[in-house]
């Protein structure tokens, strides 16, 4: 934003709506980290990450360029508020969960907000991007995260399923 020297109404949306989950991911981070991210992996595997994440964090680089939406409408900045602040519950909630039972006993995790989705992690992540999404107002937007849950979600998911299906209480 100062970068580009884009002030705009929709670049200061933008700005705050990614701060705050940035915020948000480094206190959980530091209180209750997901233990994925603490194991190394291959070069190759970092690489791919590393410029998924960046195409992910470009999205405020659309609105500061003048290319996305400056002036939202306040419905847009409703929507973006709205679901970023259910999505960062969400997973903020459920990594707080899975951390501590975890932390106590082993096995799958069947109440709670795991009681109602295997996935509710993803749903927050899912709501949070498209948050973003509506704020900048562009199609590659939308594009680069449809291509992005119907390739990295789906594959990490069904990862996950295959593992929760050796757990005793999966047929439950």
């Amino acid at each position: 934003m100062v970068f580009f020297q884009n002030f705009s109404p929709g670049a200061i949306l933008y700005t705050a709506l990614h701060g705050t989950y940035g915020i948000a991911w480094l206190i959980k981070a530091k209180f209750f980290p997901d233990l994925t991210f603490q194991k190394r992996v291959p070069l190759g595997t970092l690489v791919v990450c590393g410029a998924v994440m960046f195409l992910y964090w470009g999205f405020g680089i659309l609105i500061y360029v003048g290319y996305g939406i400056q002036n939202p409408s306040g419905k847009r900045i409703f929507a973006s508020i709205f679901l970023l602040s259910v999505g960062l519950c969400l997973m903020m909630s459920a990594d707080a969960q899975k951390n501590f039972v975890l932390k106590y006993r082993k096995g799958l995790i069947t109440d709670g907000l795991f009681s109602r989705t295997r996935n509710p992690n993803y749903l927050g992540e899912a709501l949070i991007y498209s948050s973003l999404a509506i704020c900048t107002g562009t199609w590659i937007a939308w594009g680069y995260l449809l291509f992005v849950w119907s390739t990295l979600f789906v594959e990490r998911i069904l990862i996950k399923e295959f593992s929760l299906s050796k757990k005793d209480g999966w047929e439950e």
